[in-house]
């Protein structure tokens, strides 16, 4: 997020051509050919010389021209949003995302769309103590007879990339479902790049897309050519559910439009799941889930009051994920009763602003507009993070209730007499200066004993790996051909009190498409054809091979 000469800026470089194209945009061509510059962390350690550059180009421009000129050059972008200006951009208001609630605000509407089904009208909340609606008497709609793999028999063709796509699909194969991702060799899914290991089959050992897309059957085709568009269609006749999340206009120019695929797969579900939508002003810009964020208000809550908008980095990738799930097996859902599949839209930045929505209603009803509170919380006080004795480690506290403070209090001197609401910069300096003198996991278990929600803060490369995931299982090991033993995150649910199996590591490129190909009929000619014509490879174009 970037200062403009009116306001803030939202900029996202994901993938190596944006940053090339981002420095161009901004005058400084050389930095696009700096191979130090090429990564992430070549950038963070010269950020400041990039800041500058990147800043005396933004603070010369509106937001609106930055804006328009990052747009022709496919940069993610866009405005820093909050509850006071989301409701008004031209792109909502044009689809009608913002909607009046019974209750006297506004708010956004439900993030899926859906061409055949319509959802029920918003109703007011019940009042306090008063009894809401029933649900209809009898059982609804059933969805296979296995609890731990209802979607067994449903074939999902996976077109996604990055992470959202991709990771609905995952969650819906490891449900049960028969799933066949198609990637191109040509033009890799770009979250296979996504790494900071340098080393051979760099495409293999990004940590994003080994936790997008374990146990997955990969084919890699070229869509560009007849005879990849072929084998994608043979694909399509049999798919129940096709999953993708690019820009409209990608799969418009493959031709794998709603239009196509219901006339020659009526039964098939198609969720489509792009940056903005499929129509409106902002319809071809494109955006990663760090784009929603600086969009769709959640940067505007993250940071400290007099410091800049931050980012959560990549929660609305997940959000749209699981918004994708539920609407996919409503879709199949309502096939059991219709015999005909349907549409669905689920804008990757409509996910976002269910997540930043009390923004909007908080400023449409009451006239606040909300912004950062730091480490601290409207719902907890004391909450902040305070530094241990090992240097840049950290113990997270949370006070939620009057017992908890006095737990607290009884275990930290000099908190008596503090009013736990008006006296909070008091505390966190008394709670900085205890912590200090702390150990860290120590200090968390002796917070833990005495009643006070406490944790020790972790890197996120050991996220998942503490005694109570082990002790639980939640990491699932898998040998891949290039990794290794590799760990991968289970979802975060028991099912007859075990966790449902990934069925494997993700795949290497190309590993399974002689696989697909006889499933679809092939002899051994016709795949040795499609290789030696590269419509399919094991191997990325334009990396040498050694």
């Amino acid at each position: 997020i970037e200062p403009a000469s009116d306001g803030m800026v939202a900029l996202c470089c994901v993938t190596g051509q944006q940053w090339q194209d981002l420095c161009a945009m901004i005058g400084a061509p050389e930095f696009g050919d700096d191979p130090m510059l090429f990564g992430f962390i070549g950038r963070l350690e010269r950020k400041e010389e990039v800041w500058e550059r990147i800043h005396a180009f933004t603070s010369a421009h509106t937001v609106d021209e930055i804006v328009d000129l990052a747009s022709a050059f496919r940069i993610p972008c866009g405005p820093v949003g909050d509850g006071l200006t989301l409701p008004g951009y031209d792109h909502f208001v044009e689809r009608g995302v913002f909607v009046d609630h019974p209750q006297g605000f506004i708010g956004p509407r439900p993030s899926i769309g859906f061409s055949e089904s319509t959802l029920a009208p918003r109703r007011p909340a019940p009042a306090l103590g008063a009894e809401g609606d029933e649900p209809e008497d009898g059982p609804g709609p059933a969805l296979g007879t296995d609890p731990a793999r209802p979607l067994a028999g449903v074939r999902i063709l996976d077109l996604g990339t990055f992470w959202a796509g991709p990771v609905a699909a995952s969650f819906l194969r490891v449900l049960g479902a028969d799933l066949v991702k198609v990637e191109s060799h040509v033009r890799l899914d770009g979250m296979r790049w996504a790494t900071g290991f340098q080393r051979d089959h760099l495409w293999e050992w990004s940590p994003g897309y080994h936790g997008a897309n374990p146990g997955k059957i990969l084919v890699a085709l070229d869509l560009t050519t007849d005879a990849g568009q072929e084998v994608l269609g043979t694909l399509l006749d049999t798919a129940d559910v096709v999953i993708e999340n690019f820009s409209p206009r990608v799969m418009d120019s493959w031709g794998v439009t709603w239009d196509a695929i219901r006339g020659r797969n009526p039964r098939a579900v198609y969720l489509r799941a792009p940056a903005f939508g499929l129509d409106g002003p902002w319809r071809d810009r494109v955006g990663f889930a760090m784009t929603m964020e600086q969009v769709g208000g959640l940067a505007n809550r993250t940071g400290h009051p007099d410091g800049p908008r931050l980012l959560p980095q990549g929660p609305v990738d997940m959000f749209a994920a699981m918004h994708s799930v539920l609407a996919v097996l409503l879709a199949l859902a309502d096939r059991e009763r219709t015999g005909t599949g349907q549409l669905i839209e689920a804008p990757l930045i409509e996910a976002a602003l269910q997540a930043s929505a009390e923004q909007v209603v908080e400023a449409s009803a009451y006239g606040n507009v909300l912004g950062c509170l730091g480490n601290r919380s409207p719902a907890a006080s004391p909450q902040g993070l305070y530094q241990v004795a090992v240097d840049d480690r950290w113990l997270a506290v949370s006070i939620e209730s009057d017992a908890q403070w006095a737990n607290l209090q009884g275990l930290v001197d000099g908190l008596d007499g503090l009013d736990r609401h008006g006296d909070v910069d008091r505390i966190d300096e008394v709670l900085g200066a205890w912590s200090r003198g702390q150990a860290g996991r120590e200090s968390e278990e002796r917070l833990w004993q005495a009643g006070v929600p406490a944790a020790f803060c972790v890197h996120p490369n050991h996220s998942g790996g503490t005694a109570q995931h082990g002790f639980r299982g939640f990491l699932q090991w898998y040998e891949h051909p290039v990794t290794g033993s590799t760990p991968y995150f289970s979802y975060p649910f028991l099912v007859d009190g075990a966790h449902l199996t990934l069925g494997g590591p993700a795949p290497t490129l190309g590993q399974h498409t002689d696989q697909v190909l006889e499933s679809l009929g092939l002899d051994e000619a016709a795949i040795a054809r499609l290789w030696e014509q590269g419509v399919t490879d094991d191997w990325p174009v334009g990396v040498p091979r050694p």
